[in-house]
């Protein structure tokens, strides 16, 4: 409107089509008294000057129609490639054409624009390395980038319902998948055995909803991590072992010489054999207990889901620790609000996680000579998971160990079997949550769960 305001368009317009009418209207005045009078002449060369305004006018109104028709059905149809340049010269609509080329060039300038962003787009979607699909609501293929193409060696996929017939696994997935979900997906193509980390973002624009799948293939990723857990877990194995196989073989050993030539064992003789007999005893206790600790891990976790008020559970557990902690000066502190979440979880399981993570935050604390600090919060994140964090003010954790505590069997205690942490971490990924640690040295520890919630 300011355009349009600022070069008077309209205002000249009107003057125009107001001067017409009304020289027309004294020309057909003016006629209509000579013929009157009888000066028939002069009333008929009036009349010939009104026919002339009269064309005149007729033809300023429907050229400017025609052109302002003609203009916006190019706007309609993104047809920019008019030009009214060549009308300026020798035309008396010079404001209108003005306006039209000024309007012309601001679209074309938009649309090469909009292409611009398109193409940058389009480029920087082809180079990533994240596989990326988008369905509309219907259920139609609106892009699929060339990294999905590569490791899936699929070159387009029409419909969401034509991934089944590609790849029914594949399709179970993304069928089932729910928004902000992450899934880790095994999947054979052709002859290779590929591990994809599949993201579903919901995208809402002008009214109609559209499903973009992020599919990662973490195949090597997930083959270097699981060499480099085997090594580490096989050190652990081999040093428990090797602890308790070694001073095994040396006492036997020693009873074999000391029964080898002997009939009777009698004195100094028989305790020895006796001592080393309890010493094998105790190492062969210690190396099944090792080995019932193995089973424990690897046992699978059956989870016994049911809803839970995030409140109310983190209280219950709250309360079971308050006098202990009191007991041993620790100002213990349950930060969460009852904002009404819920979660389905096995109580017992992710409990047994809290718990341990309350044991290790008291540990922690233990050496702090005063102001021996812990709590539990909760709060909710911007992916829509329900936070548990555990923090203490202990003595933190090394950075080189930070990376090790999760490894089974690995402990920086002197009586810790090294499973605690292990199997806590297996009970939260059963529940699809995550187990994460944050520590610094002289500051303290925090250990926070991730887990999904019903509603908020």
């Amino acid at each position: 409107m300011a355009i349009f305001s600022n070069t008077g368009l309209i205002y000249n317009f009107r003057l125009r089509i107001i001067a017409l009418l009304l020289i027309l209207g004294v020309l057909a005045g003016s006629s209509v008294w000579y013929f009157f009078n009888d000066q028939w002449s002069f009333s008929g060369f009036l009349l010939f000057l009104t026919g002339i305004v009269t064309y005149r006018l007729f033809h300023i109104v429907n050229k400017t129609i025609h052109d302002l028709t003609q203009f916006l059905s190019g706007i309609l149809y993104n047809d920019f490639e008019s030009s009214y340049r060549q009308r300026l010269q020798n035309d008396d609509s010079q404001q209108l054409y003005k306006m039209f080329n000024v309007i012309t060039d601001k679209f074309r300038e938009l649309r090469m624009q909009r292409e611009f962003q398109h193409q940058y787009l389009q480029s920087i979607i082809a180079q990533v390395d994240t596989g990326l699909i988008c369905f509309d609501s219907k259920g139609n293929t609106l892009m699929m980038n060339p990294a999905l193409k590569s490791f899936l060696h699929k070159s387009h996929f029409p419909t969401f319902k034509s991934v089944e017939s590609f790849n029914p696994t594949l399709y179970q997935c993304f069928k089932e998948m729910q928004p902000q979900e992450e899934r880790i997906l095994k999947l054979d193509i052709d002859t290779e055995r590929l591990i994809l980390n599949i993201r579903l973002r919901i995208l809402k624009m002008q009214d109609t909803t559209y499903s973009l799948f992020a599919v990662q293939d973490i195949s090597r990723q997930m083959d270097h991590q699981e060499v480099s857990a085997w090594e580490k877990l096989i050190r652990v194995l081999t040093h428990e072992i090797m602890n308790s196989i070694a001073p095994i073989t040396s006492l036997s050993s020693s009873m074999r010489q000391l029964t080898e030539d002997a009939t009777i064992l009698e004195g100094e003789d028989l305790k020895d054999v006796q001592d080393c007999i309890r010493a094998i005893e105790n190492r062969s206790k210690g190396l099944m207990s090792f080995t019932r600790a193995y089973r424990q891990l690897t046992s699978v976790q059956q989870l016994h889901a049911q809803e839970t008020d995030l409140h109310n559970w983190i209280q219950e557990i709250g309360t079971l620790y308050k006098t202990e902690m009191a007991k041993k000066g620790i100002q213990f502190k349950v930060n969460t609000k009852d904002t009404g979440t819920k979660t389905t979880i096995d109580q017992e399981l992710l409990s047994r996680v809290l718990i341990n993570l309350l044991k290790n935050a008291m540990e922690a604390v233990a050496e702090n000579t005063d102001n021996k600090e812990i709590a539990i919060s909760t709060n909710i994140d911007t992916e829509g998971n329900a936070i548990i964090a555990v923090a203490d003010n202990g003595a933190g954790i090394e950075p080189d160990k930070l990376t090790d505590i999760f490894i089974p069997f690995f402990t920086t205690k002197k009586d810790g079997t090294g499973i605690g942490l292990s199997l806590s971490k297996k009970i939260v990924h059963a529940h699809k949550g995550r187990l994460t640690v944050w520590s610094k040295l002289g500051e303290g520890t925090v250990f926070t769960i991730a887990i999904p919630v019903i509603n908020k």
